[in-house]
């Protein structure tokens, strides 16, 4: 026991109780706690001595065949079984938690258990709890393997350990983890409202019924998951007695449990901008080609059934492959992402096998491969069969291209140079230092010889947004123009080449010398509104080589602000439609605080609007991404998070609009506001940056 505790009189007293419920649980399949002591000032637990390695050491080599995660899933679910019919919930079941000797599994480390409710039944997490016997209003468990309702803060019952259960089960027979390796955030939020990718499509041979079980193990609605560990057995040993096994099909996903009102808002503006891609989608047209070349015409592209297109934000925008006939992109069911492709010629698109969670798709010079990010790594996977290959790390990318002689150039986070990488693999290597103003180089584009190439810089703030071009044999840079987004070349008719970019909020196309890497002539609206995504710097559309371009629209993309009675029955609009996100009502009611889309400049920030009159007022003006609004206790002010200077640092400011932002608190963590204390000396966040959450 630390020492500082032991200090403790409290603290001690909860370290003796919570040892004394645990060495109450005699189970073959539980590390056996044999005594509490103290000697000498030191408190000890005499445990049993066990043989083996731990669960996580053996999925280091791979994940673990059928009849060997069955055995060992069954013995812990029996150990679990028999902590819950004891009133004990373990909080932190992982494969770090799992020993595996030659007896079978022992789950160990009830360090974080803690008892339900005392009289609780098999089945039934009762109504009441217990007092906290750790330390009082912390989170405690690791990220990977927590329940949704533990991320929220929520009391852990019986079902927080099904859930877990039911995540290192998956992770036995894939060997990887259900919710991805992303960042601590990416994690948070998969495990809220993204389902995993289905047993059945990562291992083919397992049975049916036991997909369906770690499918409603991880459902994140308490409710839909197995009551209890003893109906969850029971199951398991009925799939290991089966001897037909019969393979799997895709498990239906189990019903998506309602988050907070944060979640449930930002899932609406996606579902908003997905169905919109599914009505009006990408519009394809040829840009200036011969007719006897190859005709005009148009098409619509509709996403897969069953899907739809990714937020730009997070898929990123679709590509073409270099001869314009296959158009890749990023599509989504249930929350799990994939790679797509279809041929022009076909009606039919493909999902791309071992892509998962992939974004920002960019294709090899031959239209051979594709690269893409998933996983916090840049990736490649060939067309013509194999699994994805890991190039190198890319935490928080922002966009590759594919040039010659196999070199990949990258922006492998949101703030930093540009690096070159083999796209065989190897150690990433920076192309060109940053300026003294600049803050990132982004979303590159290699030019037809596979050696120069378009990107776009800006400063620290988002700010002074810019093209460049440069080469990967020389350093120094060149200027073109400002832009709002990466760059992408074609050549029309007559032969000269053309740049597209976003700016102002319209798709533009200006020629551009390639040969002699000049600009000529003025830029030429080509679509109003398109899609675009500031905080990427990506627009919304992809050119090939050939002329061909495609391009979504945010035209219809908006959200009307609507009042609604306690029975859920509409009683009004707020406001003129736009697209607002994250509304929060002011202590008295009057006035609305949200997050609003400028579609012109792509900005986002924070605004206001009055209850009654629904008059908007804009409270920051930013280029810098500014959300989440939060009011004081007495309404004067609005705390909310900023992106400027490329961190997420809390500032507030007068919620008329009057007077100027200030910082309130800055640090290296990714932060969301979300209260404000009633005396208005504390204000309260959220913070992802450590794999084992407090």
């Amino acid at each position: 026991m630390p020492g500082d505790w032991a200090q403790d009189s409290e603290r001690k007293l909860r370290f003796e109780r919570e040892a004394r419920t645990v060495a109450g649980l005699n189970h073959p399949h539980i590390c056996a706690l044999y005594d509490v002591g103290s000697q000498d000032g030191i408190d000890f637990l005499v445990m049993e001595y066990l043989e083996g390695e731990t669960l996580a050491e053996l999925l280091a080599r791979g994940p673990l065949p059928v009849e060997q995660a069955l055995r060992l899933a069954i013995q812990v679910a029996d150990a679990l079984d028999q902590a819950h019919r004891h009133g004990v919930v373990h909080r932190d079941l992982k494969p770090g938690n799992i020993i595996v000797t030659r007896a079978g599994a022992k789950l160990l480390d009830f360090g974080l258990a803690r008892p339900i409710a005392a009289a609780i039944q098999a089945g039934d997490e009762g109504r009441t709890r217990t007092r906290a016997l750790t330390t009082d209003g912390t989170i405690l468990g690791t990220l990977e393997y927590m329940a949704p309702e533990q991320l929220e803060g929520k009391e852990p019952g019986a079902r927080a350990d099904i859930f877990a259960f039911g995540a290192v089960l998956y992770e036995s027979l894939t060997g990887r983890r259900p919710f991805g390796n992303g960042s601590p955030a990416q994690i948070l939020a998969s495990i809220l409202r993204s389902e995993p990718e289905p047993l059945s499509q990562v291992v083919p041979h397992v049975p049916a019924a036991l997909d369906r079980i770690v499918s409603r193990c991880l459902a994140k609605d308490p409710e839909q998951r197995w009551q209890t560990a003893r109906d969850l057995g029971l199951e398991l040993q009925w799939i290991e007695r089966d001897p037909r096994r019969p393979r799997a099909e895709p498990a239906a996903p189990p019903p998506r449990r309602a988050t907070s009102a944060r979640f449930h808002l930002y899932g609406a503006w996606l579902a908003a901008a997905a169905c919109f891609a599914a009505a009006a989608v990408l519009g394809a047209l040829l840009w200036r080609r011969p007719a006897a070349e190859l005709p005009e015409f148009r098409l619509s592209v509709v996403p897969p059934d069953g899907t739809m297109f990714t937020a730009l934000f997070e898929g990123g925008s679709p590509a073409f492959s270099p001869d314009g006939t296959r158009l890749a992109f990023v599509a989504e069911a249930e929350g799990r992402r994939a790679l797509w492709v279809r041929a022009l010629d076909s009606t039919e698109p493909r999902q791309i096998t071992g892509t998962a969670g992939a974004s920002q798709p960019f294709w090899s010079p031959d239209g051979n491969a594709i690269a893409f990010f998933a996983d916090r790594k840049l990736k490649r996977i060939d067309l013509a069969g194999g699994g994805p290959q890991a190039v190198c790390d890319a935490v928080e990318p922002r966009g590759g291209s594919w040039g010659r002689d196999d070199v990949i150039l990258f922006a492998p986070d949101q703030r930093g140079p540009l690096y070159r990488v083999s796209a065989l693999g190897g150690r990433p290597e920076p192309v060109i230092a940053l300026g003294p103003d600049e803050g990132s180089h982004r979303v590159p584009h290699f030019l037809p010889d596979g050696r120069r190439f378009v990107y776009l810089s800006s400063g620290s703030r988002g700010e002074n947004r810019r093209l460049y071009t440069a080469s990967i044999d020389e350093s120094a840079p060149k200027f073109l123009r400002a832009a709002d987004s990466r760059a992408e070349f074609a050549r029309s008719a007559d032969g000269a080449g053309h740049l597209f970019f976003i700016w102002g909020g319209r798709l533009m196309a200006q020629r551009f010398d390639v040969e002699g890497i000049e600009l000529a002539g003025d830029p030429v609206p080509v679509a109003a509104r398109a899609g675009f995504a500031i905080g990427f710097n990506v627009g919304d559309f992809t050119v090939a080589r050939t002329g061909l371009l495609a391009y979504r629209s945010v035209a219809n993309l908006t959200t009307q602000l609507t009042w609604f009675d306690r029975k859920g029955k509409a009683m009004g609009a707020l406001g003129d439609p736009s697209l607002y996100r994250r509304p929060q009502l002011s202590p008295d009611g009057k006035r609305v605080a949200v997050e609003r889309l400028d579609p012109e400049s792509g900005a986002i920030d924070v605004w206001t609007l009055e209850r009654i009159r629904g008059i908007a007022s804009r409270i920051t003006a930013d280029p810098a991404y500014d959300g989440f609004p939060v009011w004081s206790p007495d309404g004067e002010r609005l705390l909310f998070v900023s992106e400027r200077g490329g961190k997420m640092n809390l500032y507030t400011r007068a919620s008329t609009g009057a007077g100027a932002d200030e910082e309130i608190f800055a640090s290296d963590q990714y932060k969301i506001p979300t209260d404000w204390s009633r005396d208005g000396r504390f204000v309260l966040y959220g913070a992802v940056d450590l794999k084992t959450v407090k």
